[in-house]
């Protein structure tokens, strides 16, 4: 999907269990792999506690649902990586930079790709 985050998709209790029900905003999309698409939403589960906390256990209980394919730690943080980029760069060239403006991608990037799985 490219951007699959809370706020793109909409959930349905059906019997007391939590589905997702529909999914929107496909401006990113394009054909891949599902598991890039966790790499946004942890993404902002980092941002909102400033730790990497919610974004492992989100990932955890993923681990525990969806058994990963062999290398999933090796290419979660390439997509990590990717997706980030997509947002450094969008950032830079909107004068969007919510970070430290003397900050490198490098050091950016570390809480993101810190999440210890």
């Amino acid at each position: 999907m490219g951007d699959f985050k809370e706020d793109n998709v909409l959930f349905s209790n059906d019997n007391g269990e939590w589905k997702v029900s529909a999914i929107f905003d496909f401006s990113l999309s394009h054909f891949g792999d599902g598991e890039e698409d966790l790499s946004r939403i942890c993404a902002m589960y980092i941002n909102e506690s400033n730790d990497t906390n919610l974004a492992r256990e989100f990932i955890n209980h993923y681990v525990k649902l969806s058994v990963p394919r062999e290398g999933f730690i090796e290419r979660s943080k390439l997509y990590t990586i990717r997706e980030r980029l997509d947002i450094w760069s969008w950032a830079k060239n909107q004068n969007q930079v919510w970070c430290n403006k003397n900050m490198t991608l490098r050091e950016w990037l570390e809480l993101y790709l810190s999440i210890e799985i």
